[in-house]
C-alpha cells in the first residue's frame, strides 16, 4: 500500500477516476485488476505487460522547414516542444528566449515573445506545454508563467509573491488555483548525503495555501551529473483526454517514488485519490555490464573524427557515470489521451546506450508494454513522438507517427 507521500519525481495531470472492479487475464500470469480500498481506487497489473516486445512502432511524417533566408525561422537551441490541437509545433528557444511556431504542413508562422521582463517577454524560460488552444511557458528566472492563445495573443501572466523560492514550475488550476514546484536542500536520513526534494504548493485564487506535498530526498545526490537535468522529469503536465465512456479526465497532482512501483494521484487538495502499481525490473545491469558500456564511450570518445564530435561523445560518456539506482523511475507524463509514460530505471538506459525506454499504462492503469524511443526523442504529443535530429549540430524538429506494433493494441 503506498504511504501518503513518497515521490522523486513530481508532474502536473489528469487523470481517471475508477470506481468499479475488473479483471482480466492475458497470456501467461498477467492479470489486471482495479478495486477500492479505504476509498482509495487502486489498478494493479502483475505477472508482466499485457503484450509482450515493442508496442509502438515511429514513422517520421514531417521535418519541419527552416529556411536560410528567414533567420526568424532558425533554431538556435530547443528547451521544449509541444504540438497544438491543428497540428501546429511549438518550440522553445532558449538562446534566443521565444517560441517558434510551425503549422502543420511543417512550413514556419511566427515568433511568440522575445528576450525582456516586459509582458509577454522572457528571461529564463525553459518549459512549454499546450492546454487546449492555451500555450503556457514557464520562466524560472522572471518566476512567472506566461499564457498565449495558439495564434501569438498573449492571455495573462500567473505569479505571485506566496511562490516559494528555487521555483521549478508554476502551473494554473481549473479553478483559478496556482500551483508550483521547487527544491529544497535536505539530508538523506538513509545516506546522510546532502541532497534535494520537491515541494508541491497549491494557492488558492485568494491566496490561501489549499495542500502542500513534500517528496522523498531524491536518491540521486544534487552534486552529481544527472542531477541537474531532473526539471525535465518533474514539470507540470495538464491532461485534457477525449470524452469516453470508461475514463473522466480531471485535474490532480502525480507522484511518483524511484524506490518503490507506486504511481500516485492527488486532487488539488492534496488527498490521495487513486495509484498505480507495476513491479520494477529485477535484472538490473552488472558490473561487467557497466564496465563494458562506460569502455564503449571511452572508444567513441577516441575514435571522433572532429572535435565537435569529440565534445559529444565526452557528454554522452558523463552522462552515463552515475550512481547504481536499480530501482528508480526516471519521471512519469500523461498525454493527451490518458496514456502514462514512465520512464524505466537508469541503469536499464545503459543497455539502450542513452535511448529512451518507457513503460507504458492505459487510462485505466493498466500496464500494457514497453517501448524505445529513437534518438532525439523529446516528448508525446497528441498521438505523436516531438523529436530533434542533430541536436548539436544543426537540430532540426521532426514529427513521428506513433502506432501500434502488436494486435489488439488501440492507440488513439
Amino acid at each position: 500500500m503506498p504511504t501518503p507521500v513518497r515521490s522523486g519525481a513530481l508532474l502536473l495531470i489528469l487523470f481517471c477516476l475508477i470506481t468499479s472492479c475488473s479483471q482480466e487475464t492475458g497470456p501467461g500470469l498477467y492479470s489486471f485488476l482495479v478495486y477500492e480500498e479505504n476509498g482509495l481506487t487502486i489498478a494493479e497489473t502483475t505477472g508482466g505487460p499485457k503484450y509482450d516486445g515493442e508496442i509502438f512502432t515511429y514513422t517520421e511524417v514531417l521535418r519541419l522547414q527552416q529556411d536560410e533566408s528567414k533567420p526568424e525561422s532558425l533554431l538556435n537551441r530547443p528547451y521544449g516542444m509541444t504540438m497544438g490541437e491543428d497540428g501546429s509545433v511549438f518550440i522553445l528557444d532558449g538562446v534566443e528566449q521565444c517560441i517558434l511556431v510551425f503549422s502543420a504542413d511543417g512550413s514556419f508562422r511566427q515568433r511568440m515573445g522575445r528576450r525582456g521582463a516586459g509582458p509577454g517577454e522572457f528571461e529564463g524560460a525553459h518549459y512549454l506545454s499546450m492546454y487546449g488552444d492555451t500555450l503556457s511557458v514557464f520562466d524560472g528566472r522572471l518566476r512567472r508563467t506566461t499564457l498565449f492563445s495558439d495564434d501569438g495573443n498573449l492571455l495573462t501572466t500567473l505569479t505571485s509573491p506566496l511562490l516559494p523560492p528555487f521555483l521549478r514550475a508554476l502551473e494554473y488550476g481549473p479553478v483559478g488555483e496556482l500551483i508550483s514546484i521547487s527544491r529544497k536542500a535536505v539530508t538523506d536520513p538513509v545516506t546522510q548525503e546532502n541532497t534535494s526534494a520537491e515541494v508541491v504548493h497549491v494557492f488558492s485564487a485568494g491566496g490561501d495555501t489549499l495542500a502542500i506535498l513534500e517528496s522523498d530526498p531524491d536518491p540521486v545526490p544534487e552534486t552529481s551529473y544527472l542531477a541537474r537535468f531532473d526539471y525535465h522529469a518533474i514539470v507540470p503536465v495538464h491532461f485534457h483526454g477525449r470524452a469516453q465512456a470508461d475514463y473522466f479526465p480531471y485535474r490532480g497532482i502525480m507522484m511518483t517514488n524511484g524506490h518503490d512501483p507506486w504511481i500516485n494521484w492527488y486532487d488539488l487538495r492534496g488527498n490521495l485519490k487513486r495509484s498505480i502499481r507495476i513491479d520494477l525490473p529485477q535484472d538490473p545491469v552488472t558490473a561487467e555490464e557497466r564496465q563494458q558500456i562506460l569502455l564503449n564511450a571511452e572508444i567513441d570518445i577516441q575514435n571522433a573524427p572532429d572535435e565537435r564530435a569529440r565534445a559529444i561523445a565526452r557528454k554522452k560518456r558523463e552522462m552515463l557515470v552515475i550512481p547504481d539506482t536499480k530501482e528508480c523511475w526516471d519521471g512519469v507524463f500523461a498525454d493527451e489521451w490518458g496514456y502514462l509514460w514512465a520512464t524505466i530505471p537508469r541503469d536499464y538506459q545503459l543497455r539502450l546506450l542513452m535511448s529512451p525506454s518507457h513503460r507504458v499504462f492505459n487510462p485505466q492503469g493498466e500496464y500494457i508494454g514497453d517501448t524505445t524511443w529513437p534518438e532525439g526523442a523529446w516528448s508525446v504529443s497528441r498521438g505523436h513522438l516531438l523529436m530533434i535530429l542533430d541536436y548539436e549540430t544543426n537540430p532540426t524538429p521532426a514529427i513521428l507517427q506513433i502506432e501500434s506494433a502488436v494486435p489488439g493494441l488501440i492507440y488513439p
